[in-house]
């Protein structure tokens, strides 16, 4: 398995661990654009995740947030069109991880 192919259980690790860098993807952080302080947050955060036996490098730990969130988007996208076009009862929902997404980080702006 690469270092981006990660199991179900290894992402809910991920974002438990995650959620405590607000700062990494929280765009209305104050430390969000400080890249100094991100850059050893990610060290950290790589660090925590050695510590739960998820394997990677940081350039990996990038790349996986990066897909994550992209994929995180284009769920919502798909709800949040779906609310425009359907009544309720036939809604898009998103059967996927990334519903819990929506779920764990609702109202924050993850872009």
């Amino acid at each position: 398995m690469s270092e981006l192919e990660w199991t179900a259980k290894q992402i809910i690790i991920f974002l438990n661990i995650f959620q405590n860098y607000p700062y990494l993807w929280d765009v209305t952080s104050k430390d969000y654009l400080n890249r100094n302080f991100k850059e050893v947050s990610y060290n950290k955060l790589l660090d925590n995740l050695h510590m739960s036996d998820i394997p990677g490098s940081l350039y990996s730990l990038k790349k996986k947030i990066k897909s994550l969130r992209d994929t995180y988007r284009k769920e919502l996208q798909k709800v949040q069109k779906s609310k425009k076009v359907v009544p309720v009862q036939t809604m898009y929902t998103s059967q996927s991880l990334y519903g819990f997404l929506q779920l764990k980080y609702s109202g924050k702006d993850l872009s």
